[in-house]
């Protein structure tokens, strides 16, 4: 009978601490996960991008800095409640003027679908072209538990990869131009992964596993 029970106990507990969400995270959550992962009013990437090119306009090459950036929006009036605190380190290269940075700090927002506590490491490079454009390259991680409103479960372990080279940057609008970024998305025992396209206009498309488009205004 003890030995019964202390085996009861143990399934128990390992049944408690897996981290399996109550409910099937479909592909397009995961895509709504993305998309706020990317977009400014979630303190997003391309928020990140707008500070990278801040920084570049407004810094003397061969001078490293420090910034912490910290955007939030709290208003009663809006569904969305964001705040996003970025520690960067950034220098630009007198030889090819080329910025680099780097950047760790949290992102925790509430929307419509989801809310999330994350925290992220990013790795950027913010190029002047000679055709009025910035290209960008990015290396983001974002990382901690996003809860699915709708169904008031369990909280999910995050974990989202994004990388980019190519991302062109109007100087004129400081709107992206084109570019796209490879994606993947841990979400507890859910995996997914594809392709984020600008596609000009202030539109994107994103691409995951089963090939379907997932298409965003930015």
């Amino acid at each position: 009978m003890i030995s019964i029970l202390v085996i009861i106990i143990a399934f128990a507990a390992c049944k408690s601490n897996s981290g399996a969400p109550s409910y099937p995270v479909t592909e397009e959550d995961a895509a709504v996960v993305i998309s706020n992962a990317l977009l400014p009013q979630y303190g997003g990437l391309l928020a990140h991008i707008n500070d990278g090119i801040r920084f570049d306009q407004k810094s003397v090459c061969g001078i490293a800095k420090d910034s912490l950036v910290t955007w939030a929006n709290q208003s009663a009036s809006s569904p969305l409640t964001y705040k996003s605190n970025l520690q960067w380190h950034y220098q630009i290269n007198c030889a090819d003027s080329v910025l680099s940075g780097t950047y760790v700090g949290s992102i925790n927002y509430s929307g419509s679908h989801f809310s999330a506590d994350n925290t992220c490491t990013g790795i950027l490079s913010c190029s002047p072209q000679t055709n009025q454009t910035y290209k960008i390259g990015l290396i983001l991680n974002i990382a901690g538990t996003d809860a699915k409103k709708e169904v008031g479960a369990n909280k999910l372990t995050t974990n989202i990869d994004l990388k980019s080279t190519d991302i062109l940057v109007s100087k004129v609008t400081g709107l992206v131009v084109s570019g796209q970024i490879q994606v993947s998305i841990h979400l507890s025992y859910y995996n997914y992964a594809g392709t984020f396209k600008f596609l000009g206009n202030r539109q994107a498309t994103l691409v995951l596993n089963s090939g379907a488009a997932y298409n965003l205004s930015l």
